[in-house]
């Protein structure tokens, strides 16, 4: 999972990619949970929260053809004063 915010200004604020594996039966939902914190330094107003996931079954897909999903969130950031 890449992740990513981007503030108002339009400045990107990268976070380090995590794995996030999951083993089940066909057809379960799970939800992954992970920890982050907001960066000092972003700008006030409209954020975007991005995360591309890619994801795969087996080697031969994760080689071939992994599936890419694109994630978006909206939020306002508001100053402290």
């Amino acid at each position: 999972i890449h992740r990513s915010l981007i503030d108002s200004q339009g400045q990107v604020f990268a976070f380090s990619t995590i794995d996030a594996v999951i083993h089940g039966a066909v057809g379960e939902t799970h939800t992954y949970y992970y920890p982050w914190t907001i960066p000092m330094g972003l700008a006030p107003g409209p954020a975007i929260f991005r995360r591309y996931v890619d994801r795969w079954c087996n080697p031969l897909q994760h080689w071939v053809w992994p599936m890419h999903e694109v994630h978006e969130a909206t939020f306002t950031v508001i100053p402290l004063n």
